[in-house]
C-alpha cells in the first residue's frame, strides 16, 4: 500500500501496539495481492517469487506456518532427585540422567520440547512431573529412562511443586491443587485449595501440605499455611501462621520440622510437634545469602539443608535443629538454577556464569558433603550450553558458538529429531561462527585468540587446526565475504583475512571503526557493518570490499535506532534490502541507494535481535522466529511466527538457514530447529555466499598498496564534519606520485598512503532541483536508474528518518512498565540531610513520589521494592496494588554494609521470575555506591548482568561522599546515572524518573 509523503519529516508519535496490530490483521491478505502485482515479478519469471499455491483442505491457500523440530543445549532450570535418577530441566526439554557413578552422570534420554520452559520438576515413582512457565503440568513416564514418553498433560496454573506419596501437591496463582498420580493411570486432580494472595514455595510430607503466601492487608510479612491433605477431595486448612516480615525462597520438611529460608539471607526451624502453630526454635544466617535464578533454592537431605547462593552453594547443619550451623559455602561454575539433595549429596543444576571469574557452566554438577565444612565437588555433566552464534555445514549439521562451552555440532536431520554429535571445548569463549569450506572460522572473545580455526572434515570429529591471534585478541563477530573473512574485533577495529586457503588465512588489512562491532553482513562485493558507541546511535558503515581484499569506504549513515546493547541488533543483506532488527523492530533499507535510506518498519510479536536471509524472504530470531517478506521494501510484511520459550529472548542471537530448515541461536533455550510448511516458501540459500566480479578466486596481486588514513568518524557528525575511517594494511606503504588525483568510479577502491576522501555516492537524479522533487512517491518506479546517478558529489553522515506523521502520548496507553526500587538499607542512610531529615527518610519520599506517577492497579504498572544491607530484601514482589508498596516501604529498616550487587540480583531475579513479556522491565538502584565488604567491580559486574538480562537500569547517587565512578559504571551510559549530592535533590529525580522509565524508547513504533 502505497501514498504520498510530505517532506520535510515531522517526526512525532504514534502507538506501536496499534501499529502491530493491524499490520498483523491484513498482513496475510495482502501477502498473496502484493507478490502478484509486484512489477519486478514478471510472468516469465513468477515461479522464484511468487509463493507456490498450497492448497488447505477447505480449498483455499495454505498459511505457511513453522514446524518446530527440537532443541538442543540451553541452561537448566530445574531439578528432581530420586535415588541413583535425576530428572534435570532445560529450556523446553527434560533429561533422564543417570547418577550410578559419582563423578561421571550421563544423560540416558530426552523428552522433545514440552511446550514452555520447564520451572519445577517433581518424581512420584515411575513418573516425573514438569511445571512450565505457562503454568502447565507435564507428565513423564520414566519407567524406562532412556525413552522418556508424555503420557498427560494438565492446564492451568502452577509453578511449585512437593510430593507426599501418591499425591503431588502443584501450586500456582492463588491457588493449590492436588492430584493423585498412578503408574499406568491418567492423573486425576482431586481437590483444590485456594489462598487469598499468590502462593510461594511448597512442601510436603505424610498428610501435610506447607504453603507460603503472601502477606494479606496491610501488615506483617508473608504466611504459613499448613493444610490437611489425607483427605484429598476435601483438603483443609489446618492453621494459618504469620512469619518474619521477609519473603519466602523456600519451604523443606523432614520428621517434624520444618526449614524455612527468607529473601534475608535467614534459615530457620520451626517445630511441627507441638498441637498448636509451628514454634521457631533456631536460625543461622547465610553469610552469602539466597539467590537463585529458579524456584527451588533449597534441597533438605539427612542431616544437611543446601541453599542456593548466587555463586555458591551454603551448607547448614541441623543435627541439632533447635541450633542449625553454618558450614560454610562451595563455588560452582554459574549461577544456581535449582538445587537437589540425596544423603551426602548435593545436585546442582547451573545456569549461565553471567558475573564472570569462571571458566563455564557445566548444567549439572555432583557435590559431595564434607565431614566438617560445606561440599566438595566430584562430578559434573556439561551437556548443557549457550548458543551464541550459528552456521550450517552441508545444510545438515549445525555448528553452534556456544560460548565458554566451545564449539557444538548438531545433526538437524538426525533420526529421531535433532542431536548433538559432537563438540569442541578449548581455551575459549566462542560468539560468532562462519563457514569457508570445510573449516570453521569461530570469533572468539576472550583475550586468548580472534579466532579458532576447526576442521569439520568431519563433522562427528572437530578438530583445531590453529589459532588467529593477531593483531588482536577479542573478536565480536565474524563474516565470509567471497574468499574472504572480516573479522569484528574489540573495541572498535575491523580485520580482513584472505582464506583462499582456509587453513591458512592472511591478514589483509585493518579498518578503524567509529564504535564498536554490533552486527555484519555482507552481499556481493559490499560489506555493511552495523557499529555503535555508549549513549550513541547505531551507525551504518557500507564498505567496497576490492580485488586484493582492502576495503574502501562508501558511505556512512547514523541510524535512527536506539542503541541498547551491542548484542541487541541483527544485521542482514540482500540484493534490494537491508534488514535491521533491534528488540522486537525489524528495519528496512534501500540496499542500493548511498547512503541506504530507511524505508518500511515492523513489530513483531517477540523480542527479535537477529536476522538472515535467503532469497527474496528474511528470517528474524529472538523470543521466536518469524518469517517476513521483504520482496517490497516500504512494506515489511509479517508471514508466520512461533514464540519459542527462552529465559532471557533479548540477548544475542543468531540464525542460519539450510533449504527449509532453520538453524536459531537462542542463548540460553540452546539451538532452536524449525522447519516452515508448506515447503517452498523458503528458497534454499546458497552453499557459498555469493561472490562478485571483483573478487576473482585466484591469488591477489602482488603489487603493494598504501594504507588509508584518516580521523574516524564521530557518532553524530556535522555537515562540516566527513566521516571516515582510519585503515591500516599489513603491506608496507607506498608513496603516491598523485596523491590528489580523482577517484575513477569504475575500478575498486585501493587505499593509498594519502587519505582519500569517502567515494562518492550516487544521487537519486542528475538535477539542481530541490531534493523534494525527487521523492520516492513522486517517480513510478521504486528507485532510479543507476545510470542516472553521478558521482562527484560529496556524501556526508546524517540520520535517517521515516516520512510519517503520527501522534502518540507518554506515557502509550499501551505500553505497562515493571520496576523494582532498589533502596540502600545500610546504617550510612541514617545521616542528616543539610535540611535535618534522614537520607532513608528523603529516599522514602522521593520513592513515595514515584509510586503517585505510576498508573496502577487494573493490569496497569507494577511495582516491587527491594532493600539491600548485608544481604538483600524482597519487601514486597511486583504488586499494582499501592497499599502493599506502602506497606513494604514502611518494614524498610536500616542494618550494617552495603551488598549493592545483591540488591542488583535480588532485583533482576524479581523481574525475571515475575515480569510480564508484554510490560518495560526496568530497575533503579539508589546508592551510595559504596559497595561493602564486596568490591566495586563485584557491583558493576552485578549491573552489566542485569542489563545483559535485557532489564534497563537507572542508578541515583545519594550523598555528598558518593562513589560516583562507581555508580556510573553500573549504569552503563551517562544518561542514566543522576547524582544527588543533597539528598533533598532526590524528589526531582525521581519525579523526572516517573515520566522516564515507563515510557521508555521500546514503548513507541519509532522506538525514539
Amino acid at each position: 500500500m502505497r501514498a504520498a509523503v510530505v517532506w520535510p519529516v515531522l517526526w512525532t508519535r504514534f502507538p506501536r501496539p496499534a501499529l502491530m496490530r493491524a499490520a498483523l490483521a491484513v498482513a496475510a491478505a495482502l501477502l498473496y495481492a502484493s507478490a502478484l502485482k509486484d512489477p519486478r515479478c514478471p510472468a516469465a519469471d513468477a515461479a522464484p517469487c511468487r509463493p507456490p499455491a498450497v492448497h488447505a483442505d477447505d480449498g483455499g491457500t495454505a498459511v505457511p506456518r513453522w514446524e518446530r523440530l527440537g532443541q538442543v543445549g540451553g541452561a537448566p532450570t530445574a531439578i528432581a532427585v530420586e535415588g541413583r535418577l535425576a530428572v534435570l530441566g532445560v529450556a523446553e526439554v527434560a533429561w533422564i540422567v543417570d547418577l550410578t557413578v559419582d563423578n561421571r552422570p550421563r544423560v540416558i534420554g530426552r523428552t522433545g520440547l514440552l511446550g514452555s520452559t520447564v520451572v519445577d520438576l517433581a518424581i512420584i515413582g515411575r513418573t516425573a512431573v514438569a511445571a512450565l512457565a505457562d503454568g502447565g503440568l507435564v507428565f513423564i513416564d520414566i519407567a524406562e529412562p532412556t525413552a522418556p514418553s508424555v503420557t498427560a498433560r494438565l492446564e492451568g496454573s502452577a509453578r511449585t511443586l512437593a510430593v507426599a506419596g501418591d499425591r503431588l501437591v502443584a501450586c500456582g496463582g492463588r491457588a493449590c491443587r492436588i492430584v493423585r498420580v498412578a503408574s499406568g493411570e491418567p492423573p486425576d486432580v482431586v481437590g483444590t485449595v485456594a489462598f487469598g494472595e499468590p502462593v510461594g514455595p511448597v512442601a510436603a510430607e505424610g498428610q501435610r501440605a506447607y504453603v507460603a503466601v503472601e502477606p494479606a492487608g496491610e501488615a506483617g510479612g508473608p504466611m504459613l499455611h499448613i493444610v490437611d491433605i489425607a483427605d484429598p477431595a476435601g483438603p483443609q486448612t489446618l492453621l494459618t501462621k504469620a512469619l518474619v516480615p521477609s519473603a519466602v525462597r523456600g519451604l523443606g520438611v523432614t520428621g517434624s520440622w520444618l526449614y524455612v529460608v527468607q529473601e534475608s539471607g535467614v534459615l530457620r526451624a520451626y517445630d511441627l510437634s507441638t498441637e498448636g502453630p509451628p514454634v521457631p526454635r533456631g536460625g543461622v544466617l547465610l553469610p552469602s545469602g539466597v539467590s537463585s535464578t529458579g524456584v527451588r533454592p533449597m534441597a533438605v537431605a539427612g542431616e544437611r539443608v543446601y541453599v542456593a547462593s548466587g555463586l555458591e552453594v551454603s551448607a547448614v547443619d541441623i543435627s541439632q535443629p533447635t541450633a542449625p550451623r553454618f558450614l560454610g559455602a562451595t563455588p560452582v561454575d554459574g549461577l544456581v538454577a535449582a538445587v537437589g539433595a540425596s544423603p551426602g549429596r548435593v545436585y546442582v543444576a547451573n545456569h549461565a556464569d553471567l558475573l564472570g571469574g569462571r571458566r563455564a557452566f557445566h548444567g549439572l554438577e555432583i557435590l559431595a558433603a564434607a565431614i566438617d565444612g560445606g561440599a566438595q565437588p566430584l562430578g559434573s555433566l556439561d551437556e548443557a550450553w549457550h548458543a551464541y552464534g550459528v552456521a550450517l555445514h552441508r545444510e545438515r549439521y549445525a555448528v553452534v558458538a556456544a560460548g565458554r562451552s566451545g564449539l557444538r555440532v548438531v545433526d538437524v536431520e538426525a533420526v529421531g529429531g535433532p542431536r548433538e554429535i559432537a563438540a569442541w571445548i578449548g581455551a575459549a569463549e566462542l560468539v560468532d561462527v562462519v563457514l569457508a569450506g570445510d573449516v570453521a572460522f569461530a570469533a572468539d572473545a576472550s583475550t586468548g585468540a580472534m579466532l579458532q580455526l576447526i576442521d569439520l572434515a568431519d563433522p562427528a570429529q572437530p578438530r583445531a587446526i590453529g589459532a588467529l591471534r593477531e593483531p588482536a585478541p577479542r573478536a565480536s563477530a565474524v563474516v565470509r565475504i567471497g574468499r574472504f573473512v572480516a573479522v569484528g574485533l574489540e573495541p572498535r577495529q575491523l580485520v580482513v583475512l584472505d582464506a583462499s586457503d582456509p587453513r591458512a588465512p592472511r591478514h589483509v588489512m585493518q579498518l578503524d571503526l567509529p564504535g564498536a562491532t554490533l552486527a555484519l553482513a555482507t552481499h556481493g562485493s559490499r560489506l555493511y557493518v552495523l557499529t555503535g558507541r555508549p549513549a550513541r546511535t547505531p551507525s551504518l558503515l557500507v564498505l567496497d570490499v576490492g580485488a586484493d581484499g582492502h576495503v574502501a569506504v562508501r558511505t556512512q549513515a547514523v541510524l535512527d535506532l536506539p542503541l541498547l546493547d551491542r548484542s541487541l541488533f541483527g544485521l542482514a543483506a540482500g540484493a534490494d534490502a537491508l534488514v535491521v532488527s533491534t528488540e522486537g523492530l525489524v528495519v528496512t533499507l534501500d540496499a542500493d541507494g548511498l547512503p541506504p535510506q530507511t524505508h518500511g518498519r515492523l513489530s513483531l510479536p517477540h523480542a527479535a535481535v537477529a536476522v538472515a536471509g535467503s532469497g527474496s524472504r528474511r528470517i528474524a530470531v529472538g523470543g521466536g522466529l518469524s518469517l517476513i517478506d521483504v520482496v517490497d521494501v516500504d512494506e515489511p510484511r509479517l508471514i508466520a511466527s512461533v514464540p519459542w520459550s527462552a529465559a532471557w529472548p533479548e540477548v544475542r542471537n543468531a540464525v542460519a538457514f539450510g533449504g527449509e530448515v532453520v538453524a536459531a541461536a537462542q542463548w540460553d533455550a540452546g539451538l532452536a530447529i524449525a522447519r516452515l510448511s508448506p515447503a517452498g516458501w523458503l528458497p534454499d540459500a546458497p552453499a557459498e555466499p555469493p561472490t562478485a566480479p571483483a573478487l576473482p578466486t585466484d591469488e591477489p596481486t602482488a603489487t603493494p598498496s598504501a594504507a588509508a588514513s584518516a580521523e574516524p568518524p564521530t557518532a553524530e557528525p556535522t555537515p562540516a564534519t566527513e566521516p571516515t575511517a582510519e585503515a591500516t594494511s599489513s603491506r608496507a606503504p607506498q608513496p603516491s606520485s598523485t596523491p590528489n588525483a580523482p577517484v575513477d568510479p569504475t575500478r575498486p577502491a585501493v587505499p593509498t598512503d594519502t587519505p582519500p576522501a569517502i567515494p562518492v555516492p550516487p544521487s537519486a537524479t542528475p538535477s539542481t532541483a530541490p531534493a523534494t522533487t525527487t521523492s520516492r512517491a513522486a517517480t513510478a518506479t521504486r528507485r532510479p536508474s543507476a545510470t542516472a546517478r553521478p558521482t562527484s558529489d560529496p556524501l556526508q553522515a546524517r540520520t535517517i528518518y521515516l516520512p510519517l506523521l503520527v501522534t502518540e502520548a507518554c506515557p502509550p496507553k499501551d505500553v505497562f512498565s515493571d520496576i523494582v526500587l532498589v533502596i540502600d538499607a545500610s546504617t550510612s542512610m541514617a545521616l542528616l540531610t543539610p535540611g535535618g531529615q534522614q537520607k532513608i527518610d528523603a529516599a522514602l519520599d522521593a520513592v513515595w513520589t514515584f509510586l503517585d506517577g505510576l498508573r496502577l492497579q487494573g493490569g496497569g504498572d507494577r511495582a516491587a521494592i527491594v532493600t539491600f544491607n548485608h544481604t538483600a530484601s524482597t519487601l514486597q514482589a511486583l504488586t499494582g496494588e499501592r497499599r502493599r508498596l506502602v506497606s513494604a516501604l514502611r518494614r524498610v529498616s536500616l542494618a550494617a554494609n552495603s551488598r549493592v550487587d545483591a540488591g542488583i540480583l535480588a532485583a533482576a531475579a524479581e523481574l525475571r521470575a515475575n515480569g510480564r513479556d508484554t510490560a518495560t522491565k526496568a530497575m533503579i538502584v539508589l546508592s551510595d555506591g559504596k559497595a561493602n565488604p564486596v568490591s566495586s567491580a563485584t557491583v558493576v559486574s552485578a549491573a552489566q548482568s542485569a542489563r545483559r538480562m535485557g532489564f534497563g537500569l537507572f542508578v541515583v547517587g545519594i550523598g555528598p561522599d558518593m562513589d560516583a565512578p562507581t555508580l556510573r559504571a553500573m549504569a552503563g551510559v551517562a544518561t542514566r546515572f543522576f547524582p544527588a549530592p543533597d539528598p533533598d535533590q532526590l524528589r526531582p529525580i525521581y519525579a523526572h524518573l516517573v515520566r522516564t522509565v515507563p515510557c521508555p524508547a521500546s514503548g513507541y513504533w519509532g522506538r525514539r
